[in-house]
């Protein structure tokens, strides 16, 4: 369940950033790495948005 929810995280995450979705699709086999790449990103991204 858990899993199914961070998928439909990522793919909203990913259609913000069409470049990393094209590196992820393009890499997936590579899968883990670009997730926890966008995990930092998108954890900085938070941080400067928080007001």
């Amino acid at each position: 369940m858990a899993t199914c929810r961070n998928r439909m995280r990522y793919s909203q995450e990913i259609t913000l950033q069409p470049a990393i979705g094209k590196i992820f699709v393009q890499t997936k086999s590579n899968g883990h790495a670009i997730i926890s790449a966008l995990r930092r990103q998108t954890s900085q991204a938070r941080q400067v948005k928080a007001p």
